[in-house]
């Protein structure tokens, strides 16, 4: 595929794909290559060179950010989306945690043996339990926002699992595909500053490094999607001025939802390209088992021809030693009767003669 073409696919330029091939070593066609092609030339290809040591392999492009928003903006928001999933209006979020979802509950026990970090918020990765990174002042209500978020997606039948991503933490199963989702409290950094033991410290031992950051959590939530996404999907809904997290968890659910068809759609992409690849891997291995049994026939051929070569002659001159044995009256060739001899000589030339 000409370069200009291929660029296209990847949504960059000819000239930033040429430098990525010749980052990766990878040959390309010199200037008139395509025009000579479909003229009927028969040009020669460069072969692909051995990988040096350390050389990197492969070359990941990222999708360019005003591409993405462009994706975003013409992306119908309802489209495709089941009749369930289009009603669902308000997620409902309990005032209190009577009956809590049993990965919620798990989060409550292991936050009561958890210590604050140095951002100040918890921050606990167990298994059994949902994401949740927050200040103590935002843990209640944190854990009511994911207590109603997993009952709404069991309650359209969606799968939450713990069991099928890194952390093991709570993920949704929609087209067997896994969509990881967190809620984390957005934290601001602040300049420190330091005290007067601190000054004094660092008057006494000023190689130790100092302290120039303090961090403070903002009270405001944010639910998140996991993954890259090259389709420009909404990753995230948070508190704004005008709204808090619970009014926009509808639509965060839809969200989950268009992630996980649009990985769906990708697998199955990834699928049909590979089933591609493998039958053309598989037509060029026939190719190249069908020319190498015609390089084999011929050589068989040329070996054949050069075999018959060798025959005709040596009977030629086996019948005119024939000959002069009788004229001489000779007993013997080679220390052998003449008759035993004369067949072992008939016989190798049977023996090279591909026609016999």
């Amino acid at each position: 595929m000409p370069m200009t073409k291929l660029a296209q696919k990847y949504e960059i330029s000819s000239v930033a794909l040429k430098k990525i091939c010749n980052k990766l070593n990878v040959p390309t066609p010199p200037r008139g290559y395509w025009a000579k092609l479909q003229s009927g030339q028969r040009l020669k290809k460069t072969p692909l060179p051995k990988k040096k040591y350390g050389a990197p392999s492969s070359h990941e492009i990222f999708v360019n950010h005003a591409i993405a928003q462009r994706k975003i903006a013409a992306l119908p928001t309802d489209e495709g989306l089941p009749d369930r999933l289009r009603a669902l209006g308000a997620v409902k979020v309990p005032k209190t945690l009577r009956n809590p979802h049993q990965l919620a509950q798990n989060k409550m026990k292991y936050l009561s043996e958890a210590r604050l970090d140095d951002y100040g918020v918890f921050r606990v990765r167990r298994k059994d339990c949902v994401d949740l990174r927050v200040s103590p002042q935002m843990l209640n209500r944190s854990l009511r926002i994911w207590d109603g978020i997993l009952k709404c997606f069991e309650s359209l039948n969606y799968e939450i699992t713990t069991e099928r991503t890194y952390y093991a933490e709570a993920s949704v199963v929609i087209f067997d595909e896994v969509v990881e989702i967190s809620l984390k409290e957005k934290v601001r950094r602040i300049p420190h500053v330091p005290t007067k033991k601190e000054i004094e410290h660092q008057k006494r031992y000023g190689w130790e490094p100092r302290q120039n950051w303090d961090y403070q959590p903002t009270g405001k939530l944010t639910l998140s999607i996991g993954g890259y996404f090259s389709e420009g999907f909404r990753k995230n809904w948070s508190d704004t001025k005008h709204r808090q997290l619970e009014a926009l968890l509808g639509d965060f659910v839809r969200g989950v939802y268009r992630v996980a068809r649009a990985k769906r759609d990708r697998t199955i992409k990834r699928e049909e390209e590979e089933l591609r690849w493998q039958e053309e891997l598989q037509r060029r291995q026939e190719e190249a088992e069908r020319q190498e049994q015609e390089r084999k026939k011929r050589l068989e051929l040329e070996d054949q021809a050069e075999r018959s070569s060798k025959a005709k002659p040596l009977r030629a001159y086996l019948k005119e030693l024939e000959a002069a044995t009788a004229e001489k009256g000779w007993i013997e060739i080679d220390g052998k009767p003449v008759k035993e001899w004369m067949k072992w000589a008939h016989e190798h030339a049977d023996r090279i003669d591909p026609l016999i």
